[in-house]
């Protein structure tokens, strides 16, 4: 409608100069071969007033409109923004994802990704994570792993599952997302499982670091009440005799270090380290050339475009720049 206003309204200025040109009489007889074209010509020119007017009140109707059609699309954009602020402020996380990535997978695969990205766990943010192999001093069958992850913590709870079983680990992972640290006990080391969940407080194989202003420090672990052990074992699925849990109090947004230190027997020549949750890493070290291998390969879990890396010497990578990690990345060194 706007665009067929401008056309008329264009045309009828046109029309008003071309009245007013003083040889249009003799263009009109000559072209069209008219003798009367001088009577035409005085009755347009009289009424010249009349179609000023008109154009006037055309370009008047149509900046109105177009005010009104600019308003309009203001409110309205106006209105979607605010939409967009509510289904923002009253959606999940999970749900905004999952509806972005159904419009790329079907809807089953999209929610099963976004369950699986969105555990409701502690973020890790600015990250560390290192992993080193070492020969154990004196024994050339036995190598050492060292796993180590440095965080800024965003709870000031840190809680321990220590398990009997390798086969619970994954469920513990998946149900409680609450659990900091899931470890399988070591059937060679002293004291016994059961010892270990008999006791009220984790004497040994505390694999949490507190940074304070006196340094580092390891944070006390309590045992946590029969009920609610039971509550947790039961929502993992796992046999109660066969889990034990530990709690711990420290600084929100503090430093806080989780260590793992195994030995392992050297004809198993290779060791990982995965994500549990969304991790944001600042910076990942691998290190085994204490082991003087020749040709250690590492494979990386995460999109090798994330980020870069480079070698200082064989057997050590590092990589710098920053990336998020999500569960089920990580990486895995073999030698």
């Amino acid at each position: 409608m706007s665009r067929r206003l401008t056309i008329a309204t264009v045309a009828l200025t046109i029309l008003v100069i071309v009245i007013n040109t003083v040889h249009l009489t003799h263009v009109l007889d000559g072209a069209l071969g008219f003798h009367w074209s001088a009577g035409l010509v005085k009755f347009l020119r009289s009424n010249t007033q009349g179609l000023v007017v008109l154009i006037v009140l055309a370009i008047i109707y149509q900046y109105a409109g177009l005010e009104v059609t600019s308003r309009d699309q203001l409110e309205a954009l106006k209105a979607a923004r605010q939409f967009e602020q509510a289904v923002l402020d009253h959606a999940g996380a999970d749900f905004l994802i999952a509806t972005g990535l159904s419009q790329l997978m079907e809807h089953d695969a999209a929610t099963a990704f976004t369950t699986r990205l969105m555990l409701d766990r502690p973020q890790m943010r600015s990250t560390t994570v290192s992993v080193e192999v070492l020969p154990l001093a004196g024994r050339d069958d036995i190598v050492t792993l060292r796993h180590r992850v440095e965080c800024q913590w965003q709870s000031s709870r840190v809680l321990f599952a220590l398990l009997r079983h390798h086969s619970d680990v994954a469920a513990v992972i998946r149900c409680l997302p609450e659990v900091t640290e899931t470890r399988v006990h070591v059937s060679t080391h002293s004291p016994s499982f059961d010892d270990v969940k008999a006791s009220k407080t984790l004497a040994t194989e505390n694999p949490f670091q507190c940074l304070s202003e006196a340094g580092w420090r390891v944070p006390p672990l309590q045992a946590l009440g029969a009920r609610t052990v039971q509550g947790l074992a039961g929502r993992a699925g796992v046999r109660l005799e066969d889990i034990a849990f530990f709690e711990g109090k420290v600084e929100s947004a503090s430093r806080l270090a989780i260590l793992n230190v195994q030995d392992q027997e050297a004809s198993t020549r290779w060791t990982w380290w995965q994500a549990d949750r969304m991790i944001e890493v600042q910076s990942v070290i691998v290190d085994v050339s204490a082991l003087q291998i020749a040709s250690p390969t590492l494979q990386v879990f995460w999109r090798p475009t994330d980020v870069g890396h480079h070698q200082p010497w064989p057997g050590r990578w590092e990589f710098g720049s920053p990336m998020w990690l999500t569960p089920g990345d990580g990486l895995c060194v073999m030698w």
